[in-house]
């Protein structure tokens, strides 16, 4: 700035002068001030111009000036400081100052990123440690290190200068603004920038290029020749809705793409990866060409992003198991949660003979409890399938299964068809008990409601094998409400048939031999 501007200021800094903050100063200082922030100081940023970042640390703020260099002398654009954290004032000195130039390209991102500039510091280590010629130093701790791949994304060239030459960069650190150095991330990655736009203007000269378009476009404006080579015949066939337009071929409303741009309007189709039909539908209201169709259909089905996203239409092939010999020979296990309560359900593969219990805890230990007590009426069966959830999958329970010689079979992860046997049974239950609930309007007693849909389902007959699961399991009808109401069923009492078919006499005087119950 300017002596008569600083005039006052630069009066108190000579030598025998006493200190005396007077009007004058006061004014002066308001003006400096200002002037920082007038365009008479700042400049606008060009990107033809070369750029000059300079840093600078204090023991308690960082400060940083973009500049332009113009003429030979550096005009700032921009100017900003901030105050170090209690931990950042705990740096050393050199950490202090790579903080410093750290948060000044952080900060003027958006100016430096992709541009060449100049990165200007007081402390001359810092050309060592981050240098543009020179690797990390692996004696650098891990603080620097990492600044030094955050500096790496940058073209820059460093470059030391004493600290009396950059009293700006100084003087903004020994007055920042109260703030914070994290300035958030703003790196944008190069991809995207990238435009593969097709503007009409590319069309237009690339048909005037290519031989076949060129050709047909001289035609529609000028008129067809009775009889065409076999490469022009598709477009006399349509030649009623061609027409021509700014040197674009259209095709109705649809412009007609030259050979050579026809990649790059497959991509820019392709781009959000909607699928052939919904390619097909997009192209369908803007471009068209011929074979358009199949080039799409091959785009797609060569997109590895589609191909590696696509729903699986391979068919599954799964190796079923072996039907159950018999009763009781295959179970099934598995939990079902509804109405706030845990189901234990236990279904025999051969008869559909289905156990529930309501369960407090769902334990392996629980588990093995009602197991034992299950096995006790019919014994324990030859095998056990079960998903890989727990607690099927602990210790516990694999030794309860192989201390009674029962083979325990895991379904596949995220695959319960293959458990479908009880999965059926879960579907079953949670049907009986919601129909249960309504029917009745509440909830309450869900073990007497329980209790009912399993006294249901083992009676009723199966639709596949035409017996119910009482019968299949037990081998004998059993009596349930609706067997009750045929005469068969009532007790049938005759005396005399009852009694043996030898009554022993006795007659009077006869001797006989008492037995007295009280000795």
């Amino acid at each position: 700035m300017s002596v008569d501007l600083l005039g006052p200021l630069y009066a108190l800094t000579r030598k025998d002068v006493p200190w005396e903050w007077s009007s004058e100063c006061e004014e002066a200082f308001n003006r400096a001030k200002s002037a920082i922030c007038e365009n008479c100081l700042l400049v606008l940023y060009d990107p033809e111009k070369p750029l000059v970042l300079t840093t600078d640390s204090s023991s308690y703020g960082v400060g940083a000036t973009l500049s332009h260099v113009i003429d030979g002398v550096e005009q700032p654009i921009a100017f900003a400081s901030t105050t170090l954290s209690p931990a950042e004032k705990n740096y050393s000195q050199t950490d202090r100052e790579a903080l410093s130039l750290v948060f000044g390209v952080k900060y003027f991102h958006t100016f430096l990123a992709g541009r060449r500039f100049t990165l200007v510091t007081d402390h001359q280590p810092l050309r060592s440690i981050f240098g543009e010629r020179k690797g990390i130093p692996v004696v650098a701790n891990a603080r620097l290190q990492r600044w030094a791949i955050i500096l790496s994304a940058y073209n820059y060239q460093i470059r030391y200068k004493k600290g009396s030459d950059i009293s700006y960069a100084d003087a903004l650190s020994r007055l920042p603004v109260e703030g914070s150095t994290n300035v958030p991330e703003c790196l944008v990655v190069a991809e995207d920038f990238e435009s593969n736009f097709v503007t009409c203007r590319e069309i237009a000269r690339a048909t005037s290029e290519d031989t076949v378009l060129s050709q047909v476009c001289q035609w529609v404006q000028n008129g067809w020749p009775p009889k065409v080579e076999n490469e022009y015949s598709i477009f006399q066939k349509n030649k009623l809705v061609l027409s021509v337009q700014d040197g674009c071929l259209l095709f109705g409303s649809r412009v007609v793409v030259p050979k050579i741009l026809q990649p790059a309007v497959l991509e820019l189709l392709h781009k959000d990866h909607v699928g052939i039909v919904r390619t097909k539908l997009l192209a369908r209201s803007y471009v068209w060409w011929t074979g358009m169709d199949r080039d799409i259909e091959k785009k797609v089905t060569t997109c590895v992003t589609c191909q590696c996203t696509q729903n699986d239409i391979i068919p599954k092939v799964y190796v079923p198991m072996s039907k159950a010999p018999g009763p009781w020979k295959r179970l099934h296990l598995d939990f079902l949660d509804t109405f706030r309560c845990k189901i234990l359900l236990l279904v025999d593969e051969h008869s559909n003979w289905l156990e529930a219990w309501i369960m407090s805890q769902t334990t392996a230990s629980m588990v093995c409890k009602k197991l034992e007590q299950c096995f006790a009426c019919f014994g324990p069966p030859q095998s056990v399938v079960s998903d890989n959830g727990p607690p099927f999958n602990s210790k516990e329970l694999e030794l309860f299964f192989k201390s009674r010689n029962i083979v325990h079979t895991l379904s596949p992860p995220y695959h319960p068809a293959s458990n479908g046997e009880v999965e059926r049974g879960v579907q079953t239950v949670k049907k009986l008990l919601v129909r249960s609930v309504v029917s009745k309007g509440s909830s309450s007693n869900m073990q007497r409601k329980l209790l009912d849909c399993l006294t249901s389902y083992r009676f009723t007959p199966s639709v596949v094998t035409k017996k119910s699961p009482a019968d299949l399991m037990l081998g004998f009808p059993v009596r349930n409400p609706l067997s009750m109401l045929s005469p068969a069923d009532q007790i049938q009492s005759n005396r005399q048939s009852d009694c043996p078919s030898t009554i022993r006499q006795f007659h009077v005087n006869d001797n006989v031999l008492v037995k007295n119950p009280k000795k």
